[in-house]
């Protein structure tokens, strides 16, 4: 057999092999990194979806009758809308523990009856299930644990809208026992097993791995049996440094031939795929890190950070989109000087611009989204507002930052992004993140003090102690309550009240560390978590809150208002190891001596 042949033989087996084991490797690993990522992410929505769920409503419905309560209702819709605003949701339900433990109860069934086969009818599978129908877990003893922590399923399912993975998160009441369990199933891009593309997508990848091994294999071997061993040496040389990953060191522009050409193909297939693996690489790391919190300023202070490292910018803004009352605020700003907001008005050194949008902004941008500069907005009407944004602020183009058809913010850089595409994809992961870390902020802070919500500090209290006492250090806890509020809104009104417990919060959060969990505990009681704090330094810290509360001068509708709180504190030591029901109890109980000492006082709970 004619060299030709042989080579022809050998590379075209070689070639079809190896593309067919890296394909498989690679599919392989891309699903199951994806899954775990989809897992994670899912169990996290899912636990923030349980913690809009309102514990007493939920147990008060146990049966079909009940799907006429208002309670139903209003926690359906409540589901509805978190499956509206996270798109890759495809179906929430919620159930109730039993007496057996292997067998749980629906409680709500957050979809309506749908027609899903379109075959005119309502068949029973797509009828809402109602209160009370049976949910079998024997088969699964595993979901057993959702009653204490969110669970997710380890491999996809299949229906007819495509694949999806299903998680459980536990529904707690304050008490932190268990009433619900809350399932959702997220949709995903993941398919399962090897076919991860599908059986025809496999098939068609086959083919033209094929096509092109012969196409390749035949080329190569006519070169090569004509010249033999100087070209068979060096295209094995490229050929090895390829498969090592090395894109760097194929350099040969000595030869004019065809072997020469072929050479000069490799290095540009390599530099090409070099990019490739970097782009996804920093996917990749952009993902890993933007995951790193859920702390909504935080997430904006990392996406900013990223976008400028990685497009190679030197000054960005975010500015984050207000729909209800159409009007940007600044999330964050980094290598401009000076940024600040006044009024409806943003102020960069000596330049400003309005912050109040014009409609059809918005309107334009909705129907276009799409990376902006100055080039591409000189024509554009719609687009002549943020012709001042990008001249006052020195950046050179601007994103939206978008969450289906809403714009959620933008981002302004100054940066020339050769690679649109790439870029577009990199900010709808921002925006997704961003997202999240705000839906995650709205289930654990308290809207109209920016504190923690009760819920959370009882978890953070647990964890805390938890720490405490592995470390054998001390913790401390404040309860804060302003003396008479009740006759204060009598008098002066509530929204003065509201406006005096934001305004006091603020003043709290300046008197204490960050490490310290600041949350609002009642109408008007502020309760505060201390890590590594004896109870003396915790008296310390309450009375300098209390006389700076009693000194400050609250302003309201030109009225001048003063008020006192009283405080009390209680401390957890290895000593006295006491779960967290009972330390808030004390701080409850050191609370009430302050008050029937005369208020304006703190109180430590005495052993």
């Amino acid at each position: 057999m004619k060299i030709k042949s042989v080579l022809f033989l050998i590379l075209f087996g070689l070639s079809v092999t190896v593309s067919l084991i890296f394909s498989f490797i690679f599919s392989r690993q891309s699903s199951t990194s994806k899954l775990d990522e989809i897992k994670k992410n899912a169990s996290d929505v899912a636990y923030a979806a349980a913690l809009f769920i309102d514990d007493e409503f939920h147990s008060i419905l146990r049966s079909k009758e009940d799907m006429l309560r208002l309670e139903y209702k209003y926690l359906k819709n409540k589901l509805k809308n978190f499956i509206e605003t996270y798109p890759n949701i495809k179906r929430i339900y919620t159930f109730a523990p039993t007496e057996v433990s292997t067998r749980w109860r629906y409680v709500i069934d957050a979809k309506e009856s749908f027609d899903e086969n379109g075959n005119g009818t309502i068949d029973p599978h797509e009828e809402i299930i109602p209160i009370g129908a049976p949910y079998d877990i024997s088969a699964r003893p595993e979901l057993a644990n959702a009653l204490d922590m969110p669970v997710a399923d380890d491999e996809l399912k299949t229906d007819d809208s495509g694949n999806y993975i299903s998680v459980y998160a536990p529904i707690k009441d304050a008490k932190k026992k268990t009433v619900g369990i809350l399932r959702m199933d997220v949709a995903s891009a993941v398919t399962r097993g090897v076919f991860a593309g599908g059986f025809s997508r496999v098939l068609l990848r086959i083919f033209l791995i094929i096509i092109a091994s012969a196409i390749f294999s035949l080329a190569v071997s006519i070169f090569i049996s004509s010249f033999v061993a100087d070209p068979l040496a060096r295209v094995i040389d490229i050929t090895k440094a390829i498969s090592l990953g090395n894109y760097e060191t194929i350099r040969d522009r000595r030869r004019k031939d065809e072997v020469g050409q072929l050479i000069n193909s490799i290095n540009d297939m390599s530099k090409n795929i070099k990019e490739k693996i970097d782009k996804l690489k920093t996917l990749n790391r952009t993902a890993e890190v933007l995951a790193v919190t859920m702390d909504f300023q935080e997430s904006l202070k990392v996406a900013m950070n990223l976008s400028l490292e990685i497009v190679g910018a030197t000054k960005g803004l975010i500015l984050l989109y207000n729909k209800m009352e159409n009007i940007l605020s600044v999330g964050t700003s980094s290598g401009m000087e000076t940024v600040k907001v006044v009024g409806d008005e943003l102020f960069i050194q000596m330049d400003k611009f309005s912050l109040k949008l014009e409609s059809n902004l918005i309107d334009y941008i909705s129907g276009r989204p799409d990376i902006y500069t100055l080039e591409d907005i000189e024509n554009v009407p719609q687009l002549f507002q943020t012709k001042d944004w990008l001249l006052k602020t020195g950046a050179t183009m601007f994103a939206p930052l978008m969450i289906k058809q809403d714009i959620k913010g933008f981002i302004l850089l100054d940066a020339n992004v050769d690679d649109k595409e790439f870029f577009k994809t990199l900010m709808n992961q921002i925006s997704m993140s961003l997202e999240n870390a705000r839906l995650y902020r709205e289930a654990i802070i308290d809207g109209l003090t920016g504190l923690y919500v009760y819920r959370y500090f009882e978890i953070q209290l647990t964890n805390e102690i938890r720490r405490a006492q592995r470390y054998g250090k001390k913790l401390a806890v404040l309860i804060v309550d302003i003396d008479h509020f009740k006759e204060f809104n009598d008098r002066h009104g509530h929204q003065t009240g509201n406006c005096v417990l934001k305004e006091m919060s603020m003043i709290m959060k300046q008197l204490t560390r960050s490490s310290d969990i600041l949350a609002r505990y009642g109408g008007e009681e502020i309760a505060i978590i201390l890590p590594e704090t004896d109870g003396s330094a915790a008296a310390a810290i309450a009375e300098k809150i209390r006389s700076k509360i009693e000194e400050y001068v609250f302003e309201f509708k030109r009225k001048n208002l003063k008020i006192t709180v009283s405080v009390g504190v209680s401390e957890w030591s290895i000593e006295n190891p006491v779960d967290t029901a009972t330390l808030i109890a004390w701080a409850d109980e050191a609370l009430f001596q302050a008050k029937q000492e005369g208020r304006n006082r703190i109180a430590v709970f005495e052993i």
